[in-house]
Order: structure tokens, then C-alpha cells, then sequence
């Protein structure tokens, strides 16, 4: 997981941009605020772009749009995969990655409920017991809680912070750059949990 904020900001100033220049409607802050971005702060507030799927994005994007008076067509399709292995290549570990699964892709539930991080452990034969979800927000780690996954971990770099995640994180940490000792220490199918940290 990478911060959060340095991977969504300019894709939503980005992506802002490119709509105020295709519709000549100048409604840049209604984005960010349906988007629940503040520019002011540079942060991505818990909302939508933080716990949303891209679905659900979309969907807010277009009310947004025709609330305006403009008529959309796909035109906002396929942007989570695109966007997540442009981003994978990009920092170099997209040969690590055997597989991406997206908030909108076919079948997906959206978060917390179990079924994503299930299906996953499912598609790479593995014990969910034996399965980590690193997470910056609650729906992340309520993922990783009702799916009864061996270890949930908070990160600080991204959208929540440690008052929001402790009480659904079993570890918590400041960046993705702490979490291999915690792997490398997890018991194999050992159905009790570490204790919060």
C-alpha cells in the first residue's frame, strides 16, 4: 500500500481538471467535495474516494454532471483497474501482483462484507487464516475482521488515523515499509490473534 494521498490527490485534481476542461463548467470544488477532497488541506477525507467503489464514484460523479446539464455514456468506465495497474508499473512491483480485483468488477461486494477478501483467498488457494489485509480505512479492516483473516493491519499513511483503526487493527503501523517482521511473524493457520499494538 502506498500513501494514500500522494496516489489519489493528483488524480483527483487531475481528474477535476479534465472535467472542467471538457464541459467548461466550472464546478471544480463540487467535485472535491463529492469526492470529499480537501484542497485546503491536501487530504483525502474519509468519504467516498477513500471507502468508495469505483461504482460508486462513478454513480456520484454523473449525478454530479447531469446535475449540470451534461449527458454521459461510459465515459467514466473501467477507471479502477486501468488506474491500479498504471500505478503498479508505475513503482515497479507489478510483477509481484497475481491478481487485482476491483470495487466494480463483476460480482464484487463492496466493503466491509467478507466475500472480496474471501474470493481472493479462494482464487490463490489460501487459508484465510493465512491472509493479511493491509488497510487505511475501516471498511478496509472490517474487511479483513468478518472475513476472519488471520491479521488486520492499519496504516497511517493513508486516510484514517490511529484513533479510527485501533480498535479494528491488529497492528498498526506508519507505512507499508513496517509490515514485512509482521508477516514474517505471523503463525501459520493459528486461529488466535496478536494482540493490538
Amino acid at each position: 500500500m502506498i500513501s494514500f494521498d500522494e496516489m489519489w490527490i493528483p488524480w483527483a485534481q487531475i481528474f477535476a481538471k479534465c472535467i472542467v476542461e471538457s464541459t467548461k463548467l466550472e464546478i471544480t470544488d463540487e467535485i472535491y467535495k463529492t469526492l470529499n477532497y480537501s484542497h485546503e488541506l491536501k487530504r483525502v477525507l474519509p468519504g467516498l474516494l477513500a471507502q468508495g467503489t469505483t461504482a460508486q464514484i462513478r454513480e456520484a460523479l454523473v449525478r454530479l454532471l447531469i446535475a449540470h446539464g451534461i449527458l454521459l455514456k461510459d465515459a467514466l468506465n473501467n477507471l479502477a483497474e486501468s488506474a491500479t495497474l498504471s500505478a503498479l508499473k508505475t513503482l515497479g512491483v507489478d510483477r509481484f501482483v497475481r491478481i487485482i480485483a476491483c470495487g466494480d468488477d463483476a460480482g464484487a461486494i463492496p466493503k466491509p462484507n467478507p466475500h472480496n477478501a474471501l474470493s481472493i483467498c479462494r482464487q490463490l488457494d489460501i487459508d484465510p487464516q493465512e491472509a493479511v489485509v493491509v488497510g487505511d480505512t475501516l471498511a478496509d479492516l472490517g474487511m479483513g475482521r468478518t472475513a476472519r483473516l488471520g491479521c488486520t493491519v492499519g496504516v497511517l499513511s493513508g486516510v484514517c488515523g490511529r484513533e479510527h483503526l485501533s480498535s479494528y487493527a491488529d497492528f498498526i503501523i506508519p507505512d507499508v515499509g513496517k509490515l514485512m517482521p509482521i508477516v514474517l511473524n505471523m503463525p501459520p493457520n493459528d486461529a488466535t490473534k496478536p494482540p493490538s499494538r
